[in-house]
């Protein structure tokens, strides 16, 4: 089974109701840490009356999985952890949530807003479309000149779209590959003497 991500394809929202409060639910895919820094603006922009804007994300990032949560002025892990757990529960990875509460007068108790941060995620994520994409990698293929022809030839072979393309003291391509290709390199080359292959 290759190495898989379950994401986000469409983003997900939802509005869930406690005692006057409302909770306003966002989902959506992202795919490095400053893109969900500045989606969780964008919505804090667009609600900008509201009381807290409480949010998870789950990245991955090469090897590195990078997981934060934020209360937003809520009591300690009432909100943000919650919201973490949603996306934990799902398995999602390069995901964000994010709730917005518009406090309703009525206090909801520790126990309450844990229950409506994790619902307003849960119906969010279930208002959403969720994919599995396989991982991507970029690799630097280097060939002696003589050698030119023939990687072109395998790489059209095997369908592979050149990314860019560089000379030097020797001729350097940029493809972008699929993580369990990885294990096939060696093997789809193997008739190219010359051959380097590095990740980038």
């Amino acid at each position: 089974m290759p190495n898989t991500i379950k994401t986000i394809s469409i983003q997900g929202e939802s509005l869930f109701k406690d005692k006057g409060s409302k909770h306003f639910g966002f989902v959506f895919n992202v795919n490095s840490e400053n893109e969900a820094k500045t989606q969780i603006e964008a919505i804090r922009q667009q609600h900008p009356k509201a009381n807290h804007h409480c949010f998870s994300y789950i990245i991955k990032d090469g090897n590195q999985v990078i997981e934060r949560y934020n209360d937003d002025g809520e009591p300690n892990n009432s909100a943000g952890l919650p919201i973490f757990n949603q996306l934990k529960k799902y398995e999602l990875l390069n995901t964000c949530a994010l709730v917005v509460r518009y406090f309703g007068g009525t206090k909801l108790g520790v126990g309450g807003l844990i229950n409506a941060y994790k619902t307003a995620t849960e119906q969010a994520i279930e208002n959403a479309s969720i994919t599995t994409i396989i991982p991507q990698v970029t690799i630097k293929l280097s060939v002696d000149f003589g050698e030119i022809s023939a990687l072109n030839q395998t790489l059209k072979q095997n369908q592979t779209s050149i990314l860019n393309e560089a000379y030097d003291t020797s001729y350097n391509v940029f493809v972008r590959i699929n993580e369990e290709e990885m294990l096939n390199l060696s093997n789809l080359f193997q008739h190219i003497t010359t051959i380097k292959i590095n990740e980038v």
